[in-house]
């Protein structure tokens, strides 16, 4: 039999990103427009204010947690209560138009991660991918990139267009600084469905 149980009563206004931190049984998640962060052990919960737009958690390690946010990847030491920025989005992404919307650490140093302009339109985000020499645009088209799942032992990421209703596999080079080939996956075009 399987047991639903409500963790948190929190009220988010757009919450996404959720992050559960299987070694040491963290739950994190934000609230975009709010400009929260939540963070939950057991029945302690934290409520962080964020500098800006946070949209996703990609990672918790020791006592930080990096996020994607509408400047870049950043890093938050929670217990100090310190930002820092690590990585930058390309330029054209970087206004107040946009914002990041979801994201994946492949390994150390390496993230792939969507923007999408906050009033969404069709085919104007991109992917971007960053290691630790810098962060590229590889595609650009994809209206509201989400639901990153990297598929395990190959080069090919899941990623989803809400926009479109559709899934997309995107295959990248060894190094993921290009995609190679981008193929439907999953299409609820015709259905109510919406990808995420």
């Amino acid at each position: 039999m399987k047991i639903n149980k409500i963790i948190s009563n929190i009220k988010s206004e757009l919450g996404e990103g959720v992050y559960y931190d299987n070694d040491n049984n963290f739950l994190f998640w934000v609230d975009i427009n709010k400009l929260n962060l939540f963070f939950v052990s057991g029945s302690h919960k934290e409520i962080y204010k964020t500098p800006e737009q946070i949209s996703s958690v990609i990672d918790a390690y020791d006592d930080k947690i990096i996020v994607l946010g509408e400047s870049g990847i950043l890093s938050f030491d929670y217990k100090m209560g310190l930002w820092k920025f690590l990585y930058m989005t390309p330029e054209q992404y970087k206004n107040k138009e946009f914002r990041s919307n979801d994201g994946i650490k492949i390994k150390e140093n390496l993230y792939v991660y969507g923007v999408m302009k906050k009033l969404a339109e069709n085919g104007v985000g991109a992917i971007i991918v960053c290691d630790q020499h810098r962060c590229r645009t590889v595609y650009e088209g994809i209206a509201i990139p989400n639901s990153f799942v990297h598929i395990p032992n190959s080069r090919k990421i899941l990623i989803s267009d809400s926009f479109e209703q559709k899934v997309y596999v995107f295959t990248f080079n060894v190094d993921y600084t290009k995609v190679i080939s981008r193929r439907i996956w999953l299409d609820l075009s015709n259905t109510t469905g919406i990808p995420d």
